[in-house]
């Protein structure tokens, strides 16, 4: 693995927070992403989904890669095959989530179902959908992740995984 070099000698102190840094021996305060995404991954399986898209994220993107991890080993473990062509990388913005859904939707055999890489991606998915009619909640679910106030304001209210570390 690649080690990131670090200003300071070997007793200078480092913490990471938000995201992990591959290659940094560092203590670190960051959301499990793999669980949080396996979780939002399995509230959708467990709504009986099993057409189910990845989307957002550029496959470089530490968190992404987390993210979509936890997405796939819930999708295994439920003995759910993964589509290929339903894991949609995209720039994690509200545009990003638009043009990647549209793709999405506009496959044959779309998906019933969308985890997002996270909550702007989320909004832009949403709104794709809306623009082709679709009801959010009731024709397609999407899910976001980072648990953003913006995601509390969107009609309806955005399903999400929250990152923050209240109650720790």
């Amino acid at each position: 693995a690649e080690e990131l070099a670090l200003a300071g000698g070997p007793d200078t102190a480092l913490l990471v927070a938000i995201r992990r840094l591959p290659g940094v021996a560092a203590s670190s305060v960051v959301p499990d992403n793999v669980a949080g995404s396996a979780r939002i991954t399995r509230h959708l399986l467990n709504l009986g989904h099993r057409r189910i898209a990845y989307l957002g994220g550029m496959s470089s993107m530490v968190v992404r890669q987390d993210r979509h991890q936890g997405f796939s080993e819930a999708m295994t473990k439920a003995g759910v095959a993964i589509d290929p062509g339903l894991n949609l990388e995209c720039m994690p913005t509200r545009d990003g989530g638009f043009s990647a859904m549209s793709s999405a939707l506009a496959l044959p055999n779309r998906p019933t179902a969308v985890v997002c890489y996270n909550d702007v991606v989320a909004i832009g998915a949403m709104l794709a959908a809306a623009r082709r009619g679709l009801v959010v909640g009731r024709d397609i679910a999407i899910v976001g992740f980072d648990d953003t106030s913006e995601a509390r304001h969107v009609s309806p209210a955005l399903t999400t995984i929250a990152v923050d570390a209240v109650g720790l």
